[in-house]
């Protein structure tokens, strides 16, 4: 039977992605859906029910208000009012609510473009996990044909890649994969605003793809599954890889204490210049890197200590504080490498999870 908890859950779902859509909640069959969608996707949460078959349509902001009043058990709704009005009871509250019109919102509207032809399996919470990775890095650019905005997914053999560039930095990460009785290697572009509908999905999920969108089923349990639907983006795909190659080359670096580092930079970020990007210089020395900010307010300059190098001589690197921050905040790793190959050329980033490409400010 579906809980309190679980009706919660699926409004809470579905409101996540929705924004001001009308909201569906619909029981069929003992089973309980509740969906929406916004510009980019439709979004379906399905769970067990015990209640009578019955169709709901809800305004966006009274939808926002149902999981207020699903407290306690003994839920039971009822159409009134020549199904204009609900009935929702439970043994603590009560509560009824105006309807929209029943073809205001129909789950084979929610599903269009579904693909129900799975072709790769993954763990939801590793695709989660590595798609909000790269997030930092993801925007709505385009630079000429080639499309930068949203997340490039690339497939290849048992491991999905996720791609997010703003230009002047790039992030990369990757996590397992399994067939589905199909070896189908494939590039898709996804839009910016996918990361709604990943950081839903839990246990073993399913996905496909048709030339028009890409669609996940995910199995949170036994009694509980989100299907969703979501349009890919039209447009050339960036050679993201043709950049890794480049600073695969990369031969001196430097290993550092992550939050040392992520510390440092919050400390010196008020002095940080932001006309150009909030540009910070660092020194590097075989026994030390100095992290160095100035502005109209003042200057600052601190130093850490190197856990690791391969470098015998001095090199400063000016590189954006921003692009640099945010990559900091999202590493889990105790360490991370800094690979370069001069002073004016890309650096590339390492952390044990992902790889991370940023832009030098010219000299």
């Amino acid at each position: 039977m579906a809980s309190s908890k679980d009706i919660v859950e699926g409004f809470k779902s579905v409101l996540k992605t929705s924004k001001d859509a009308p909201v569906l909640m619909e029981a069929r069959d003992s089973r309980l859906f509740i969906g929406s969608y916004s510009d980019y996707h439709g979004i379906l949460y399905e769970c067990k029910t015990e209640l009578k078959d019955f169709k709901a349509v809800f305004s966006n902001s009274i939808a926002k208000e149902i999981p207020k009043f699903v407290v306690g058990d003994n839920i039971k709704l009822e159409l009134v009012d020549d199904n204009r009005v609900v009935k929702l009871s439970t043994s603590s509250s009560k509560v009824k609510l105006s309807l929209l019109e029943d073809k205001a919102l129909t789950m084979a509207k929610l599903l269009n473009k579904y693909e129900k032809v799975f072709v790769w399996e993954v763990d939801g919470a590793d695709f989660r996990e590595s798609l909000e990775q790269v997030r930092h890095s993801a925007n709505d650019k385009s630079i000429g044909d080639i499309v930068l905005r949203g997340f490039h997914l690339t497939k290849t053999g048992n491991r999905i890649e996720f791609m997010a560039s703003n230009g002047a930095s790039m992030s990369v990460s990757k996590f397992p994969v399994a067939n589905l009785g199909m070896e189908v290697d494939k590039q898709l572009l996804l839009n910016s605003e996918f990361h709604q509908i990943s950081q839903l999905l839990e246990g073993k999920t399913k996905i496909s793809f048709n030339d028009d969108a890409i669609s996940v089923e995910s199995h949170i349990d036994d009694d509980r599954v989100i299907r969703a639907v979501s349009l890919l983006t039209k447009g050339k795909a960036f050679d993201y890889n043709k950049v890794l190659k480049l600073v695969a080359e990369n031969e001196s670096y430097v290993k550092l204490e992550a939050k040392q580092l992520f510390e440092t930079l919050r400390r010196i970020n008020f002095f940080t210049d932001d006309s150009q990007k909030n540009k910070v210089s660092l020194n590097i020395k075989p026994e030390e890197v100095t992290l160095y900010s100035a502005n109209h307010y003042g200057e600052s300059s601190v130093k850490l200590e190197v856990v690791e190098t391969n470098f015998d001589d001095e090199i400063t690197l000016e590189l954006s504080g921003v692009n640099l921050l945010s990559y900091l905040s999202n590493v889990k790793s105790d360490s991370i490498s800094l690979f370069w190959k001069d002073d004016s050329s890309p650096i590339r980033l390492e952390d044990g999870i992902r790889v991370e490409v940023i832009v030098l400010f010219r000299k």
